[in-house]
């Protein structure tokens, strides 16, 4: 098991270093000129100039490149060039409501997801496959930011049973918290969980058909224990694939999601830092969502590992 973590973490490292070039070219590709952004159309070509060479833009983007990422290294993203902040402690600021939206989301759907894969799995041709089989189309077809809007009008404007948008930290108010998170985790949980669902029935499905479980049931042993020590630990394997990825990527922002609830999250940071050219928060924001979704997925390939011994027996 030390070698299979060591070997995983040794891809960690270039793989990090080579978003961090592509994550500093991308910004740098955005159409506009940063200092233009912040002067206006009335700035003189030599304020511009000034500007441009004040903020470093004026340099080789190699020598931009080391500059930024020497300051990485030393746990310095810079600073927003609007409102002269550090760019860590922007971020810092946005992060907790992103992890709570991304938190909400996940459970939302392996709630919906673990009964809606299981059941039908177990009882094919059944109503509750045909039930599992609409709502997964249903959730599938439907736009997020459609079933948002959706879930604004109906459930906050029209029978008023939440508020339509806010955020308030956990820590203040514990309720009106869990209340404000509701509908956004369950827009971004409701698409989730019909992935989940589609990935835990096939591969339950396929689990069952294999000879060792035929050879459990043969024996007598008694369905749920078969489900639960011979198919559920196997099935479980492209889930948590799955699982890890659709995570990673949610940390980076639900961007859509956040601006329709006007959640503080990194989502609207990093819109706002875009439309505004702050590309040191645009890198930082970027770099840092990147580095999340890797991390996580560094995390999935271990648990393989625990679940699956053949895995690491392997490298």
């Amino acid at each position: 098991m030390g070698s299979y973590v060591f070997n995983r973490l040794l891809q960690f490292v270039p793989t990090l270093f080579v978003v961090s070039v592509v994550v500093f070219l991308m910004v740098r590709a955005i159409p506009g000129d940063a200092s233009y952004a912040l002067l206006g159309p009335t700035a003189k070509p030599e304020q511009i100039a000034a500007l441009r060479a004040e903020m470093g833009l004026d340099k080789p983007i190699w020598r931009q490149y080391l500059v930024w990422i020497e300051g990485v290294l030393r746990g310095d993203l810079g600073r927003s060039w609007i409102n002269d902040f550090p760019v860590a402690d922007l971020i810092l600021q946005k992060l907790p409501a992103t992890i709570v939206l991304a938190v909400g989301s996940m459970v939302i759907a392996m709630l919906i997801a673990i009964p809606m894969g299981i059941l039908p799995a177990l009882r094919p041709g059944s109503w509750i496959e045909r039930v599992a089989a609409l709502y997964n189309g249903l959730m599938l077809a439907i736009p997020t930011f459609w079933l948002g809007v959706l879930l604004v009008l109906v459930i906050s404007l029209r029978l008023g049973w939440l508020l339509p948008s806010g955020y308030v930290p956990f820590r203040e108010d514990p309720v009106q918290s869990i209340k404000l998170l509701i509908l956004p985790s369950f827009t971004l949980g409701a698409y989730l969980s019909a992935i989940f669902a589609r990935f835990l029935h096939n591969a339950i499905t396929e689990t069952l058909s294999q000879d060792y479980v035929r050879t459990a049931a043969a024996k007598g042993l008694a369905e749920r224990l078969v489900v639960r020590r011979h198919v559920l630990r196997n099935a479980l394997i492209p889930v948590v694939t799955m699982l890890g990825i659709q995570f990673g990527g949610l940390l980076g922002g639900a961007v859509i999601v956040e601006a329709i609830f006007d959640w503080p999250g990194l989502g609207r940071l990093l819109v706002t830092s875009i439309s505004s050219r702050d590309y040191a928060v645009v890198q930082g924001t970027i770099l840092l969502a990147a580095s999340a979704f890797l991390f996580v997925n560094l995390l999935t390939d271990l648990t393989y590992g625990l679940l699956d011994p053949r895995i690491r027996t392997a490298e």
